[in-house]
């Protein structure tokens, strides 16, 4: 009686770990946690031009999107050329980048909000936030 009970607890612990890795109908695998959201509603990171009270200002924010793509443009590049650097070039092309979009933010910001954005990084802990980040 307890192997016939075993065997069909067994069976049908093994059909549901079964049924759970095949996912939905159409052949889609089911995501691997139970509160995993779909990608469109991920909450996108903190709001830095509403922090810094500059969403929304035009011609402002149109110049850091502009600064941003720059910026991402440039990193872009120096990824692809990453194999060419040693580590110690690429990080150092790195940080003069990083120097050269803050340099043009500080032009564009006031001290105070150009002094909020340096709080932020800290405290985000993400040297390369910044205003203007399309999302």
């Amino acid at each position: 009686m307890k192997k016939l009970m075993m065997t069909a607890v067994l069976l049908a612990s093994m059909t549901a770990a079964s049924a759970q890795d095949k996912g939905s109908a159409n052949g889609e695998a089911k995501p691997t946690s139970l509160i995993a959201q779909p990608e469109a509603e991920k909450k996108p990171g903190p709001d830095i031009d509403a922090m810094l009270g500059i969403k929304g200002e035009g011609e402002v924010h149109e110049k850091l999107i502009s600064i941003n793509r720059t910026f991402n443009k440039e990193m872009a590049a120096l990824e692809e050329g990453k194999g060419k650097l040693s580590d110690q070039d690429y990080e150092d092309r790195v940080i003069v980048l990083m120097k050269e979009r803050d340099a043009e933010f500080e032009q564009l910001l006031s001290p105070e909000q150009f002094m909020k954005l340096t709080n932020l990084r800290e405290e985000l802990g993400d040297r390369n936030a910044s205003p203007g980040m399309v999302k």
